[in-house]
């Protein structure tokens, strides 16, 4: 993009999926998006009626599985209601649908789900959603416990399926002769801001080669700290 672009043109593409951003939503309307079309139609593809439309970003928009919206003055991507209630779907799911498995069997099962999907979303505004995906799923696996031992005390069922670990207390997990096996939390998993790329830099150009392995660097210290 040009500094003396007047209408602040950017694009963000990943893949198929793409956002254009513009100051002025006639020109990207009357401008961009029959430019856009253009270059598709000369390729034989099209745009998707049903998933383009133009908006401002104060009311936001989805992308990727995020909704990126503008919050007063601040700009916050956060996992969209639809990717949330998915992931929760498929916990909710494989919880109900193995009712007589063991608990450690369980953890098992939904502990790739829990971390697969927060360490999609830990680069954005996800701390209140990952607190509250934790509530929900705790309020499912005490319904699982008690399921399994309806005659029991709320206190026998806790004190069989929920541990203390530290000064964290309600964790859904269990010891046998080999190992502790308890379930993680979505909110244990740190965000990490992502430090945007620099506008200028090129993968292909060696004169780039040292800021790219710095970068990829310090993405790894990151991820080997959490």
């Amino acid at each position: 993009m040009s500094q003396s672009e007047p209408n602040k043109i950017n694009f963000v593409r990943y893949a198929d999926d793409f956002v254009v951003t513009c100051s002025n939503s006639e020109y990207l309307e009357r401008e961009i998006k029959p430019l856009i079309s253009k270059f598709l139609a000369d390729r034989g593809l099209e745009l998707s009626e049903e998933k383009t439309r133009i908006t401002h970003i104060q009311k936001g928009f989805d992308f990727l599985g995020f909704n990126v919206r503008k919050y007063k003055q601040k700009c916050l991507a956060k996992p969209k209601k639809d990717s949330v209630r998915s992931i929760f779907t498929s916990i909710s799911e494989c919880v109900n649908n193995h009712k007589a498995v063991s608990q450690k069997e369980l953890i098992r099962m939904i502990t790739p789900k829990i971390r697969g999907w927060a360490n999609f979303f830990r680069h954005s505004a996800a701390k209140q959603t990952f607190s509250r995906l934790d509530n929900k799923v705790f309020k499912l696996l005490w319904k699982w416990a008690k399921r399994r031992y309806p005659n029991k005390g709320n206190q026998w069922i806790k004190a069989k399926y929920l541990k203390n670990k530290g000064n964290r207390r309600w964790v859904f997990s269990t010891t046998d002769k080999i190992r502790t096996c308890e379930l993680p939390l979505f909110d244990a998993t740190k965000i990490i801001r992502h430090t945007k790329i620099k506008s200028l830099s090129n993968p292909y150009d060696k004169e780039w080669e040292g800021y790219f392995r710095e970068r990829t660097k310090r993405r790894g210290y990151k991820a080997s700290a959490n």
